[in-house]
């Protein structure tokens, strides 16, 4: 399974990032398109982070076997100091002044 931040189209198009062809081949579940701050679902229930994203399933046996939840939130640090949230925020308040 791969969080892209490129939709299928993009993947699959010839301006696509290199090896974007060998990852989609080994993929199960691709959510394709990027994380849209202002599109965000913040459900734990939700497969995708945002209404533009989407889950394209590649192997036909998880079809209908899509379902979970998280209460996980993952920040990354970087050198310069700024900062990545992923995951499910619920009812942390993070996003709030």
């Amino acid at each position: 399974m791969s969080f892209s931040g490129f939709t299928l189209q993009e993947l699959e198009s010839k301006n696509a990032p290199v090896a974007a062809q060998e990852l989609l081949s080994q993929l199960d579940i691709l959510i394709d398109g990027p994380f849209i701050e202002t599109l965000a679902i913040h459900s734990p229930n939700s497969l995708v982070s945002s209404s533009n994203q989407r889950v394209r399933v590649f192997n036909p046996a998880l079809k209908n076997q899509l379902n979970w939840a998280s209460d996980r939130l993952e920040i990354h640090v970087l050198k310069d100091g700024s900062r990545i949230f992923t995951g499910y925020w619920g009812q942390l308040g993070l996003g709030e002044n």
